[in-house]
């Protein structure tokens, strides 16, 4: 895609709004980043495609979480794309599962947006050094480990209780560390598809009182609310104020992230749309300089 046939595009969907500018500059930055095929493949409309892309299109609520999921994909490419050891997670794609790498780029897109410095890490295999990010903390170095816990709403204590055992052995012990568990998203129309957010409380209250590796747990997933529906990214931080190495301060994650803006880009979100130092939206000419620093 070239730069003028993107500039026009973007000119052509002007009247349609932010969601068809977003779609299509989301678009262009998977198919830079990750390549043609690999899009084909995964995630186009027309593609077999792979979690978190392959919503049935046959209901409506359904086919938002699609766009927003693709949009926010291309957002994350974006934002993340300078970071140490990002290159190094693109290169495994092709023999990993996409859903994990996936919210591992939603986990780190969520603590870079709060304003800390992050790496991806190179998977090792070792027990205690085998986390996915590194996340700077007043200078402190934190491991956080990542894990996708998409099988359903959360209904009761027992949902959790797997996935952070298996996050925990792969923190280190005599450091600080976190875990970061994405799980399913909601759609208020659709009462069997809410999570027990008391459940998600007791799970995470009983795990961190039985640990002192883990510094805290941060759970977060997307739910579609109103009419018509917007989607928030919901967050639960807990505390470990036992933990081994406590760092003695909040982690602090804004909880709703909003799509798509009512009256223009909010929340910095999509990062393609908005440039920081200028405090401005940036144009599609903008964005093909920016990938191909």
């Amino acid at each position: 895609m070239d730069i003028d046939y993107l500039r026009r595009l973007e000119h052509a969907s002007k009247k349609h709004g932010y969601g068809l500018q977003w779609y299509i500059m989301a678009g262009y930055i998977i198919e830079q980043t990750l390549g043609v095929d690999w899009y084909q493949q995964n995630c186009a409309l027309e593609s077999q495609r792979t979690a978190p892309f392959d919503q049935s299109l046959e209901k409506d609520v359904l086919v938002l979480d699609y766009h927003l999921n693709f949009v926010r994909l291309g957002h994350m490419l974006f934002l993340l794309k300078d970071t140490p050891g990002f290159e190094q997670l693109l290169t495994g794609l092709s023999c990993r599962e996409f859903e994990p790498v996936f919210f591992e780029l939603h986990a780190a897109a969520l603590l870079v947006q709060n304003g800390y410095p992050i790496q991806f890490i190179r998977p090792t295999g070792v027990k205690g050094e085998d986390y996915d990010l590194a996340v700077d903390i007043d200078g402190q170095r934190v491991a956080v480990e990542v894990k996708a816990r998409r099988a359903g709403p959360i209904k009761d204590s027992r949902s959790l209780k797997n996935a952070l055992k298996k996050a925990k052995e792969q923190l280190p012990r005599t450091s600080p560390g976190i875990i970061c568990i994405a799980i399913s998203t909601e759609y208020e129309v659709a009462e069997a598809a809410r999570h027990i957010e008391e459940e998600i409380e007791a799970t995470l209250y009983h795990f961190l009182s039985g640990t002192k590796r883990v510094n805290g747990v941060l759970v977060f997933w997307h739910r579609w609310v109103g009419n018509p529906p917007v989607c928030m990214t919901m967050v639960k931080e807990h505390r470990n104020h036992n933990a081994r190495n406590y760092l003695g301060r909040n982690w602090v994650v804004n909880p709703a992230i909003g799509m798509p803006a009512a009256n223009g880009v909010q929340n910095g979100f999509p990062s393609f749309m908005f440039d920081a130092q200028q405090g401005a939206t940036v144009d599609a000419s903008n964005l093909a300089t920016e990938l191909q620093r």
